[in-house]
């Protein structure tokens, strides 16, 4: 067994964890100590729930790269539920597509054809009339040598469900509601965050991203007042909310009706199918919809960890519209997240976060677009300003 724990831990790449307290772990960090538990004891079969629903892009990778080398050398077979297909595409054998208790058994090009949830380089195939269609970056290659080249930065573009997001140097010009002057905190002499200073302005989505462990979840905190800097200063001139990755700790009600009770039409109908519902009994991406529903209605500062995690692409979109007519109300929002084709489509700033500082401050375009691991499938296709697969002339 010590023989497997050796290997595992360098399979997975968590030999910098070995010594540390789960309970000092970030989200993202115990769930690669959980794989990595599960491989320790060689099964013959692996079921993975959304493993890399809290993964950054580099860590993601690097646990499906061990998964596929079980597949490969083992014979292991492998059952993965996963919403950001574009991690996982190239490597599956077969998609199983369940719909309204139906379940599809198809080829991956089939299936990714056929919609739901898949990756942008297959929307851009269908819009561009590529055959066969590629499921990954390395067959989209050949294709993509047609194209025109990219511009340095894209104009500013429409966000998801139709809302307009504001450009960049237009938030930049609000009012702040919230600022942070060299804040520090450390977990048992240990820096999370250091000598971060920050503005967070009125009608700002800004996305905060960075490795796992990096202190996106303790930043937040900070913002939100459920921790106290131990250096440094934060000011909120208005109501903020938080909403942590695991959402339970914000539902008490018998229903998700009771849950609602006070809000306006608009913030309950997307679960008017669940009102009798006991809200612990909706899947963990319909519990983070719920919370985020209750408490973000009438927030002007809005903390969200990992929103997207569970959620499909339909939830997703919606979730983008309901932050964006948030922020033409005036609140300003901050989102921890590893979505990066999410992030380019919802915010119009983002902060990239390691060791407890950021590095990085700017537009989605100006920022994922030269970023070797925080960069959309079509950056990394076509370089330059492009983020998504609508922004490609074709």
């Amino acid at each position: 067994m010590r023989k497997r724990v050796e290997e595992v831990i360098d399979q997975v790449g968590i030999n910098h964890l070995r010594r540390r307290g789960i309970d000092t772990l970030s989200g993202g960090e115990r769930q690669r100590v959980a794989i990595a538990a599960a491989l320790a004891v060689h099964p013959q079969a692996l079921v993975l729930d959304e493993p890399t629903s809290q993964l950054d892009p580099q860590a993601a990778e690097d646990v499906l790269q061990v998964v596929m080398r079980l597949v490969a050398e083992l014979g292991m077979t492998t059952v993965i539920a996963e919403h950001r297909v574009e991690r996982i595409a190239p490597f599956v054998d077969r998609i199983w597509t369940l719909e309204a208790g139906v379940l599809k058994d198809q080829s991956p090009r089939t299936a990714l054809a056929e919609g739901g949830a898949r990756p942008p380089v297959v929307d851009l195939a269908l819009r561009a009339g590529w055959s066969p269609i590629p499921l990954g970056l390395r067959d989209a290659r050949v294709y993509a040598q047609r194209l025109p080249k990219p511009p340095p930065y894209p104009p500013p573009r429409a966000g998801e469900g139709n809302f307009q997001k504001r450009d960049f140097r237009e938030a930049r010009s609000a009012p702040a509601v919230c600022r942070v002057e060299g804040v520090e905190y450390r977990y048992n002499g240990v820096p999370a965050v250091r000598g971060v200073s920050l503005r967070v302005r009125r009608g700002e989505v800004t996305a905060l991203m960075g490795r796992n462990g990096s202190g996106k979840t303790t930043f937040l905190k900070l913002i939100a007042g459920l921790l106290r800097p131990q250096r440094g200063t934060v000011r909120a001139d208005v109501r903020a909310a938080y909403v942590p990755q695991d959402a339970d700790g914000l539902l008490f009600a018998a229903t998700v009706e009771d849950e609602l009770r006070g809000q306006t039409a608009e913030v309950a109908a997307p679960f008017r199918a669940w009102l009798r519902r006991y809200p612990r009994d909706l899947s963990s991406g319909e519990r983070q919809q719920l919370a985020i529903a209750v408490v973000a209605a009438e927030a002007e500062l809005l903390l969200l960890d990992e929103p997207t995690r569970g959620l499909d692409p339909l939830i997703k979109k919606a979730l983008s519209a309901f932050l964006g007519t948030r922020a033409a109300a005036g609140a300003a929002i901050v989102i921890a997240t590893h979505d990066v084709e999410w992030a380019a489509r919802t915010a119009n700033r983002v902060l990239l976060m390691a060791e407890g500082e950021i590095y990085a401050d700017g537009s989605p375009a100006a920022v994922l677009s030269d970023s070797l691991v925080f960069a959309t499938q079509i950056s990394k296709l076509v370089g330059g300003g492009w983020l998504l697969p609508d922004e490609v002339p074709v």
